[in-house]
């Protein structure tokens, strides 16, 4: 978002043929644009946040950004712009793909709901999350996961940082090292750090299990 906007400066500045390293006039442009900057820090809020719609509020910026550059190409037929304009496509397609790629990670899809897969599938399997810093102990069901994170279903969810994660599945017992990334309602996002090698089961070998009955991606 913040590449946008300089993006959309840089245009301006080459259009008025003055320099795009004039701070001032950047700022000018965003106080000209009411609506710009309040857009700008609505998006920024919602990806801060992580929200659903957040991917649909970036796609309407970008386009909205490109659609003000282009048409000032479009006055001009100046081919640097339209280079720029170009290399603002493919970056904003990459960006957008890489965010919405991350939206599809566990960690923010809880899966709470009664009668959905993960409840009736996973509900059985119990989570014991271990502070190692502060020697808390957290119980929980697991209600998510995916190759590198999972989501706990708990009442408490007062837990942060580094943590010992042990998964109790069927008379087995699976260990990993994770990290708290994201809270929700009843629930903490863990994003897997690493292998737990003090059992013979670790995440990976709980990650295989599921995903050989087909209940994994």
């Amino acid at each position: 978002m913040i590449l946008s906007l300089i993006h959309l400066h840089i245009v301006y500045a080459l259009d008025a043929d003055i320099s795009a390293l004039n701070l001032n006039r950047f700022k000018g442009l965003l106080l000209g644009m009411p609506y710009l900057l309040g857009f700008s820090l609505l998006l920024i809020y919602s990806i801060y946040n992580v929200k659903k719609y957040s991917n649909t509020l970036l796609m309407i910026f970008t386009v909205f950004i490109f659609y003000k550059t282009f048409t000032i190409f479009i006055i001009g037929f100046d081919k640097i712009l339209l280079i720029l304009n170009v290399i603002y496509l493919i970056v904003s397609y990459n960006f957008i793909s890489i965010y919405l790629e991350e939206l599809k990670k566990s960690i923010y899809n809880p899966s709470f709901e009664l009668g959905s897969l993960f409840v009736d599938e996973y509900y059985d399997v119990e989570v014991e999350l271990y502070d190692i810093s502060k020697g808390k102990t957290l119980k929980g069901k697991l209600v998510n996961f995916d190759e590198a994170s999972l989501i706990v279903y708990s009442e408490e969810t007062l837990i942060n940082g580094e943590v010992k994660v042990v998964l109790k599945y069927k008379r087995h017992v699976f260990t990993c090292i994770g990290k708290v990334v994201t809270r929700h309602d009843n629930g903490i996002g863990i994003r897997i750090i690493k292998d737990n090698k003090e059992h013979e089961l670790d995440w990976s070998e709980f990650y295989k299990v599921q995903f050989n009955r087909g209940f994994a991606q």
